[in-house]
């Protein structure tokens, strides 16, 4: 009895284990191969678009998009143009950070708004899209210096209002692009809610 019951059990778990090999299999014959996805590295804490050249051509190779988070490149247009156009005559696609739209338009004497979309015009599909507002739910959580909202009568209220506040930060934006992001260690579905088409998640120092 003993011997049979070893031999059922068994044989139950050689018929479970091939049921999952082929599970499994029909799940990755699904799978589009061709299907692209973006592996990329961060440009900041410079304001030199020969910098921003350097890394270019140190990461080409192995990677196919790069961001550039400086806003001190964003602030001077003629080097965020030069950079822009170095990255994606580099074959990567594109995302900038960019911040207030009252720092361009009064402390460097451009609008960034007619910049994004002669951009958009420019570089087509290699513009993926813009960064705008680092880290909001963190911010938020932590009580930052870029805090949204300062004090509210109830958690509903509170969501409402950080959701609208930082949809109206964003949203402009999506007149010359369909992508906005951020990167973030809180509040994520809030973000989502607010408008961006896609929330980074940070994993590291921040958790």
């Amino acid at each position: 009895m003993g011997l049979k019951t070893a031999v059922l059990g068994i044989m139950l778990i050689v018929v479970l284990f091939v049921s999952i090999i082929a599970a499994a299999g029909l799940w990755l014959d699904s799978i589009d191969s061709n299907e692209e996805f973006f592996v990329g590295v961060e440009f900041a804490y410079s304001g030199n678009a020969n910098d921003v050249k350097s890394l270019v051509d140190k990461v080409k190779d192995y990677t196919n998009l790069f961001v550039i988070g400086s806003l001190e490149i964003s602030f001077n247009q003629a080097a965020l143009n030069e950079a822009c156009d170095y990255v994606v005559n580099s074959g990567l696609y594109l995302i900038v950070f960019l911040t207030d739209s009252t720092e361009y338009h009064y402390a460097n004497n451009y609008t960034i708004f007619n910049w994004g979309a002669e951009a958009k015009k420019k570089y087509g599909d290699m513009l993926l899209g813009v960064y705008r507002y680092d880290e909001p739910g963190g911010n938020q959580l932590d009580k930052g210096a870029s805090q949204l909202i300062d004090n509210a009568t109830d958690y509903t209220t509170a969501a409402a209002n950080y959701t609208n506040v930082l949809n109206i930060l964003i949203s402009a934006h999506m007149n010359y692009t369909d992508n906005v992001v951020t990167a973030d260690y809180g509040l994520y579905w809030f973000d989502y809610k607010a408008g961006y088409s896609a929330v980074l998640t940070e994993f590291g120092w921040n958790h």
